[in-house]
């Protein structure tokens, strides 16, 4: 095995002067079959890996003369002098620090005539051989010279040792960087957290239609400001279909009152038709102007779950459910008396057929309220809901019906619920067709065997 050997010599031939080796051992390992002082020292071998000299690997100052110990696996670099005089037949060592000069004092002193040892022709070079302990000695430069000293070696140009171990970390950076890490992911967090907050304060729904009809639009921002978030302390009183705050818009510093319209009024229905119905007409010194608007939550139509594509039509469905939600008292999907959810489009329908539609409005008015208008309103919210986009009125078509200004189309309950039809309708039966002709006074329901 050539482990202890240094990849020189091997067991049946250590020490036979025909060997013809001489090598200077840089060895980090304590071997008593070799005699070794230490596990860091320096040794002169001849024909044997039993050195004729040895000592502790370090360097003598100039200065002072003191003897200051190296390292062999310190991961520091080091520079060694090999030196043999013919005429004196000296072998010096010497060892220093890289960057250091070379010491006047050599490590080591031998006197051997190497002539009997080196033959005219030989090889010089560098042997190492791993064995149960790894260490590993990197060879950055090296030169020689014969009848004369080795050239000095540049030490600019020598490469760096490699890195063996991953750079120390520091311990203050091993505290500080994980508390420094949390805060920003938790600061990050906090952000992301506020301004989907703000973001679902200030929300809003605007559809297609807004545009061409209706008076100005403000943003729910500009009047939340308006109102200090709508504090009680403004609140003004309970209006028709929702409470009445008073406000000051930020930019102009106009005075406005905002009624914000509930869902869950026990007002209204009255109020809220005639708004609609007359909103756009009744001009009068003793009444409020309407100066605009603001509206929040839609509805989603059953073609979206399709196609995936919002269009004008889906937000006259949204209208739809909102003024059936609105009259009926009722939320978009209920429960009836078995507990099971029904949707708020087929409960009118089916009440309309068994019964009447009149019936559906909300028992909290107590009859108070104009039937006609009722009957209109209710009509218009199934036409705006209608679950084939194709079947849904124009919103300005929706605006002179609810203003008087065009007649209902005469509407007779489908025989299919809407639901059963929005499914038919999803799941590809384009044959069930519902046209809206403007030119006739009746939807027409067109049925085809797939």
């Amino acid at each position: 095995m050539a482990a202890q050997y240094l990849g020189l010599l091997n067991g049946s031939d250590n020490g036979n002067t025909t060997n013809r080796v001489f090598a200077v051992e840089l060895d980090t390992m304590q071997n008593n079959e070799f005699r070794d002082i230490s596990d860091n020292h320096v040794g002169i071998d001849i024909n044997s890996l039993i050195s004729v000299d040895s000592t502790n690997a370090g360097y003598h100052d100039d200065g002072s003369g003191d003897f200051h110990g190296l390292t062999l696996i310190s991961h520091e670099a080091m520079q060694v002098w090999v030196d043999y005089d013919g005429q004196t037949k000296k072998i010096n060592v010497t060892l220093a620090p890289l960057k250091m000069g070379k010491p006047a004092r050599p490590l080591l002193s031998a006197t051997h005539d190497l002539s009997t040892v080196i033959p005219d022709k030989a090889y010089i070079g560098f042997s190492s051989s791993t064995g149960l302990v790894n260490s590993r000695h990197y060879v950055l430069g090296w030169s020689f010279a014969m009848d004369g000293p080795a050239p000095a070696i540049d030490i600019a140009k020598l490469p760096k040792l490699p890195r063996e171990f991953p750079k120390p970390r520091s311990k203050v950076m091993e505290i500080i960087l994980p508390i420094v890490t949390a805060a920003v992911v938790l600061f990050l967090g906090a952000v992301l957290v506020l301004l989907r907050r703000r973001q679902l304060r200030y929300s809003e729904l605007r559809e297609d239609w807004e545009v061409e009809f209706g008076p100005h639009r403000f943003s729910y921002k500009d009047l939340f400001r308006a109102t200090e978030g709508f504090k009680n302390k403004n609140l003004l009183g309970v209006g028709g279909f929702g409470k009445v705050y008073r406000g000051v818009l930020h930019v102009s510093k106009c005075e406005i009152a905002v009624k914000r319209v509930s869902h869950n009024s026990k007002q209204g229905m009255k109020e809220f038709v005639a708004e609609i119905v007359s909103i756009g007409r009744m001009q009068h010194p003793n009444l409020v102007q309407l100066l605009g608007y603001c509206r929040r939550k839609g509805y989603l139509a059953p073609e979206l779950g399709r196609t995936s594509k919002a269009t004008t039509l889906t937000d006259i469905f949204a209208f739809g459910i909102f003024v059936l939600e609105v009259i009926c008292g009722q939320k978009p999907i209920m429960q009836d008396s078995e507990g099971n959810q029904l949707m708020l489009v087929d409960w009118v329908v089916e009440h309309w057929k068994q019964t009447s539609l009149i019936g559906t409005v909300d028992a909290k008015l107590q009859g108070d309220y104009n039937v006609d208008e009722a009957c209109i309103a209710l009509k218009v919210g199934l036409l705006c809901s209608h679950p084939f986009p194709e079947a849904r009125p124009s919103m300005r078509q929706v605006l002179q019906y609810l203003n008087g200004e065009l007649a209902m189309p005469e509407l007779v309950p489908a025989h299919l619920s809407f639901q059963m039809l929005t499914l038919m309708q999803n799941q590809g039966f384009d044959s069930y067709i519902m046209s809206y002709p403007s030119s006739v006074d009746s939807i027409s329901n067109l049925v085809q065997e797939r």
